[in-house]
């Protein structure tokens, strides 16, 4: 089975407690969202299904998914296809890697996805990553903003998560945008 879908079945993004954790994260920052909204925040990571890693190539474009489903259901349901297409923007751009791509800032939902996965008890966390295997992927990937010194153990790697995390609230908050830093590999680049 590849990792993304051990992620969604038994790991970080699994795909009931992440987006219910990532609801709350979204209420608490930006209010209630639309039903349009809600639906959105379910299918932001499905894209992780057969994904051979989670921040390789397959897994950077992960959120295309989201986009499709947001466009078949507004085409389905007819309606204000504006209102599907915002929805289909905050799933695409929860990703870092997309939004610089495209030269636009991160989504909404990018910090409400952050800030869903810092509400996981670090034991939690823990634990699901290291039943799906994902934790070596994340603890080896130096793009991650906590590798500013190595950390030592899976419990430390989510601490220093949380604590950026909590950072970018801090920026939020104060109404700036919180700075998702260049990947190591696009500096070198």
């Amino acid at each position: 089975m590849k990792l993304g879908t051990k992620s969604l079945l038994f790991g970080c993004h699994q795909f009931i407690l992440h987006p219910l954790l990532v609801l709350v994260a979204w209420w608490r920052l930006y209010g209630r969202p639309s039903w349009r909204m809600v639906i959105g925040i379910m299918i932001h990571d499905w894209g992780y299904w057969g994904c051979a890693s989670m921040d390789g190539y397959e897994g950077e474009r992960h959120p295309y998914l989201a986009v499709r489903v947001c466009s078949s259901i507004a085409w389905q349901l007819g309606g204000p296809i504006s209102e599907w297409w915002l929805v289909a923007d905050e799933c695409l751009y929860h990703s870092r890697f997309l939004a610089r791509a495209h030269g636009v800032k991160p989504s909404r939902l990018c910090w409400a996805d952050k800030l869903g996965t810092a509400l996981y008890p670090t034991w939690l966390w823990v634990l699901l990553a290291s039943l799906s295997g994902e934790v070596h992927e994340y603890m080896a990937d130096v793009k991650y903003e906590i590798w500013k010194q190595r950390p030592g153990s899976r419990w430390d790697f989510f601490r220093r998560y949380k604590a950026k995390v909590a950072e970018w609230m801090v920026d939020l908050k104060a109404g700036r945008e919180p700075q998702a830093p260049v990947a190591q590999a696009e500096v070198e680049a």
